[in-house]
């Protein structure tokens, strides 16, 4: 059986479309907002920020407190650490203070997730960790992946000015 030309092109455009459209619904079921900046389900954000936030402070002998920047997150995701109280503030006490810690909104950067953590003032200038991660199911993996400075941008968007590791 021999096909005609339109035959060929017919069975060829249906393959490609048939291809494409099993690569985008094997997507992970987290979306994606714009080319860089994915939206990341609640249970996962809770434990990127409790590990972030165990990895980062340790017990002390005496009363802490740690201002941080309540965009992105909730109270009821901060881990208890003796000794260290973690006091939300709002943008507006960010922007009177000396600095808070913050997270930057998560990102896609060179095809893995990616979300900051650092010092400073959000919307400004601040030195950030960056820690990368991958959804499994219900889990989440999360390793360290480096450190820069930002400079005044949109509100906790990150614009590396040098990197620091």
């Amino acid at each position: 059986m021999k096909l005609d030309n339109k035959a060929n092109k017919f069975l060829l455009l249906s393959i490609l479309i048939l291809t494409f459209s099993s690569i985008a619904l094997g997507q992970p079921d987290y979306e994606e907002v714009s080319e860089s900046v994915v939206k990341v389900p609640e249970f996962a954000m809770e434990q990127i920020v409790r590990r972030v936030l165990a990895g980062s402070f340790k017990p002390n002998a005496l009363p802490k407190v740690v201002y941080l920047s309540k965009r992105l997150i909730k109270r009821s995701w901060m881990p208890y650490i003796k000794n260290v109280d973690f006091k939300l503030v709002t943008d507006e006490e960010a922007r009177r203070s000396e600095g808070v810690y913050f997270f930057t909104k998560p990102r896609l950067e060179q095809g893995v997730r990616e979300i900051g953590f650092g010092y400073g003032h959000p919307d400004c200038e601040g030195t950030v960790e960056t820690w990368r991660f991958r959804i499994y199911g219900q889990k989440v993996k999360l390793w360290r992946n480096g450190s820069f400075d930002m400079i005044c941008s949109e509100p906790a968007s990150i614009l590396p000015v040098r990197s620091i590791n």
